[in-house]
């Protein structure tokens, strides 16, 4: 099945002979073989593409800097989100009068919420626009990658190295866990940025960044003294369900197809066995962590459940009293559930990344 491009009589081209106006051209693929053959002038219609696994996207935003220079990308991001840390210490203070009455402690948090939450506002809409739009990213799951992910896995590693980085300074208020943290998550990102494996993953787990969002408010509406307010309730429960939703549901969910390319690239030569070891213990970790975070959450939530005749239709925000204690919460008719997030989740905001 062929397409023969006749050359017009009326145009002359310089070719130097009649044995010159036929070259053969070899695909890319490594299972072309020497009878993929064409004509100058033919267009094979039974002509395989080019390998997807080693493929990059042609049509991608920023695509000769990704392919070029991912280094450059990952340097970039540490130093776009290095600025807004160090901005936030001169724009806080303009936006609001609480943060000079604030530690040290404090303002270094709301210093810390400002990229965190930047990170998370502009990482999810991409990674969700990527893995709905960037078909390639289908035949590249664990090897190769599109100019799309080759992107989100170098922004995230420069975020992270970042993040480390703040960390370290701040090792005093933020502690070992975190450190640990960020760690893993800059060495995942930074391994699927180098070695272009699993880009296919970075924009999937990424998505959990969503529940990120309500940890941040719940950490500012303590600050701020609105413990007793409606909106931090409603963040309670946001924050549940977001949970529960991307870290566990889609998370599993994402893990299984996960294990079956993982096992599937392994058999087949694709990933070398260093990869797999290290992301399959990130992948069991990530998920272990999950299911201890959200356990925490639901039992606070079923045992101030069970310790009271809970009613949601006509609650009483009268007593400070009544929020910050699950009992008098209990009495009061206020739903407590996401006031043991509090307890549960006593976390730097930016530890619940990824």
């Amino acid at each position: 099945r062929a397409v023969n491009i006749k050359k017009p009589a009326c145009l002359s081209l310089s070719r130097p002979t009649t044995r010159g106006r036929r070259h053969r051209l070899r695909t890319s693929s490594s299972e072309a073989s020497a009878s993929n053959k064409v004509d100058a002038w033919t267009i094979s219609l039974d002509e395989p593409p080019n390998t997807p696994a080693r493929r990059m996207s042609s049509q991608s935003w920023g695509e000769h800097w990704v392919r070029k220079a991912p280094a450059e990308v990952v340097a970039a991001s540490t130093f776009l989100w290095t600025l807004l840390y160090f901005a936030s210490k001169k724009v806080l203070p303009m936006c609001s009068t609480n943060y000079q009455k604030w530690d040290r402690h404090r303002q270094y948090k709301a210093r810390g919420l400002v990229p965190s939450s930047v990170f998370l506002l502009v990482i999810v809409p991409v990674s969700v626009c990527t893995l709905i739009f960037d078909d390639e990213l289908r035949d590249v799951r664990v090897s190769g990658g599109t100019c799309s992910s080759l992107f989100i896995s170098a922004v995230a590693t420069g975020y992270f190295v970042y993040d480390c980085a703040v960390i370290l300074y701040h090792f005093q208020d933020d502690g070992a866990a975190c450190l640990v943290h960020g760690v893993l998550c800059m060495i995942t990102y930074g391994t699927a940025t180098k070695y272009h494996v699993y880009q296919f993953y970075s924009p999937t787990f990424l998505l959990f960044e969503v529940s990120t969002l309500f940890v941040n408010m719940r950490w500012l509406l303590v600050e701020l003294g609105l413990k007793s307010s409606k909106l931090y309730v409603y963040n309670g429960l946001s924050l549940l369900l977001a949970w529960f939703v991307v870290r566990i549901v889609w998370g599993f969910a994402s893990s299984y197809q996960f294990w079956v390319d993982t096992v599937r690239g392994y058999n087949t030569g694709v990933l070398p066995a260093p990869i797999v070891l290290w992301y399959a213990l990130s992948n069991i970790s990530l998920n272990a962590l999950n299911i201890m975070w959200f356990g925490k959450i639901l039992k606070g939530a079923i045992k101030t459940l069970k310790a009271s005749s809970l009613t949601l239709s006509a609650p009483d925000f009268s007593s400070r009293a009544a929020v910050e204690s699950p009992t008098a919460a209990a009495k009061d008719g206020v739903p407590a559930c996401s006031i043991q997030c509090e307890s549960t989740l006593r976390l730097r905001p930016t530890c619940q990344d990824g």
